[in-house]
């Protein structure tokens, strides 16, 4: 099927309000604070098993870890961070 210019140029514009629309989403998603997006991609770039352990921890931990600004770079790491959260929680 070949499309005419004006079919691509149709579906490109509705493509690029599609993304505006998923962006500012996200955004409001986040309290209007882009550094909160940011910070959520800083976890996507952690290795596999740092990912997994992240995404296994409970969903008010995450969150805590996301707003924190916290750099934690590898699953040992993370580990730690949250060993000491649970401790200082508890007493």
């Amino acid at each position: 099927m070949i499309l005419s210019t004006v079919e691509l140029k149709a579906g490109f514009a509705l493509l690029t309000k599609f993304i505006a629309f998923l962006l500012y989403h996200i955004f409001i998603t986040c309290g209007n604070n882009n550094y909160e997006v940011i910070k959520l991609t800083n976890i996507e770039k952690l290795d596999r098993d740092a990912k997994e352990y992240f995404y296994s921890l409970p969903a008010l931990f995450q969150e805590q870890i996301i707003e924190s600004g916290v750099s934690l770079n590898s699953k040992e790491e993370l580990e730690k961070y949250y060993k000491s959260a649970v401790e200082k929680s508890n007493g």
